[in-house]
């Protein structure tokens, strides 16, 4: 019934009985009538003492037993022992001790759960680190290889865009020669009409194709999609050079034709051979500009021949600009197909010179296309370069962050097991 009494109740019961206890036995001894009466009193009052003794003696082993149980659960909590309950005797009682008790208890029990959750907690950190510092030397390794890429990419642009200035510049040397060819030529008839209106269908689709490839170039975020607008460049180049050297192989043939009948005329035919002749000359020079121009076109190809190779993505967007370009292909090939009809309809070398003229305003203004998109693909180059850089050092930055944690995640794994729970 005691341990049900708070701490005060329990001394203010020891002080009653103590106090009270000799009273009522005197009282009750004189009711009695005892004969010596006297000397039980005396002997009532030396033992009075002896009550106090015995009673502080009780009260004192309440209290200390209680006061070193909590102790000791308190040095075991201080030195990071969660391991052992307090005994259930402590935390049943009513009074100080086993408010006390049930306090340390439930504190040692928020403690052992939050050390758990901390070894939880640093064990999933250690992982997570160390799979973040591997996704980070990876993500490097993989920007580093990109980065490499772009910067032979961007190197082979520019090699792409000074000799297509190059090119340019034969071109308008070309067109400067054929026009003085095309001052003395008469008009050209209904065929070549039918060639000009092919030829601008042939450059609305070559205008389609570029835009379509632009679309890609623009929405294209990997390095392999820039190299592969590139080689459809490389191959839209070809498809004008194969028009080029047929033009130039017709009108070299035509030449020939003219010259063998301006023999066969005689003195008659004379200023027609001269000018069979000079168209020839342009002819080969045509043929020889086309020539240097392919080996550019060969050696880009070469340049970026290993790099297509690692071409995966964007594979609908580059169906796409394949169809456009064989559309452009196929009007091309129609441009041809009007050129040999042309041929057989000219009366005179001055249509054909013409129509060469025309072609090869064409090819310069290609080639000027051509151009402008090898200095926005070389800027484009050094801006993703450039971002890529950039990337490798956020990456860097995260690679040593992770090192950090995993670190700090390995001191605190090392710190908890001090612990007990």
């Amino acid at each position: 019934m005691m341990k049900n009494l708070k701490l005060r109740n329990k001394i203010l019961v020891v002080f009653v009985v103590v106090s009270f206890f000799p009273l009522l036995l005197i009282g009750f001894l004189s009711y009695k009538n005892v004969s010596n009466l006297k000397e039980i009193i005396f002997s009532i009052i030396g033992l009075f003492p002896l009550y106090g003794i015995v009673s502080g003696l009780y009260l004192s082993k309440e209290i200390t037993n209680g006061l070193e149980a909590t102790t000791i659960h308190a040095k075991l909590i201080a030195s990071g022992d969660f391991s052992i309950d307090v005994p259930e005797e402590y935390l049943s009682m009513k009074d100080e001790i086993g408010d006390m008790s049930r306090g340390i208890d439930a504190m040692q029990q928020s403690m052992r759960n939050i050390f758990v959750k901390i070894v939880q907690a640093s064990e999933e950190l250690e992982i997570s680190s160390e799979e973040l510092s591997k996704s980070s030397e990876e993500t490097s390794q993989l920007v580093n290889k990109v980065t490499t890429a772009i910067e032979e990419v961007a190197s082979g642009s520019d090699h792409q865009l000074e000799k297509t200035k190059e090119s340019s510049s034969n071109l308008e040397e070309m067109v400067r020669g054929i026009k003085q060819v095309a001052d003395t030529s008469s008009t050209v008839l209904a065929s070549s009409n039918r060639m000009t209106e092919k030829a601008e269908e042939g450059n609305r689709a070559v205008h389609s194709a570029i835009e379509q490839i632009s679309n890609i170039h623009a929405s294209t975020t990997t390095t392999a999609e820039a190299i592969q607008a590139l080689q459809k460049d490389s191959e839209k180049i070809r498809d004008i050079l194969q028009i080029i050297s047929n033009i130039s192989d017709q009108t070299n043939l035509l030449a020939l034709n003219a010259a063998i009948e301006a023999a066969r005329a005689g003195e008659a035919g004379k200023g027609f051979a001269v000018v069979a002749d000079e168209i020839r000359k342009l002819s080969e020079q045509t043929l020889r500009a086309t020539e240097k121009i392919s080996q550019l076109v060969g050696n880009i190809g070469k340049n970026t021949q290993g790099a297509v190779q690692s071409i995966n993505t964007s594979k609908e967007r580059v169906e796409i600009g394949k169809n456009v370009i064989e559309d452009v292909n196929k009007v091309f090939i129609d441009i041809l197909t009007s050129v040999k009809g042309v041929t057989k309809e000219i009366k005179d070398l001055a249509s054909v010179s013409d129509e060469m003229s025309m072609g090869a305003k064409e090819v310069s203004s290609s080639v000027n296309q051509l151009e402008t998109i090898a200095k926005e693909l070389s800027y484009s180059m050094q801006n993703i370069a450039t971002s890529a850089q950039d990337e490798l050092k956020h990456i860097k930055g995260i690679k040593t962050s992770s090192e950090n944690l995993a670190h700090m995640a390995e001191e605190l794994q090392q710190i908890v097991p001090k612990f007990k729970v």
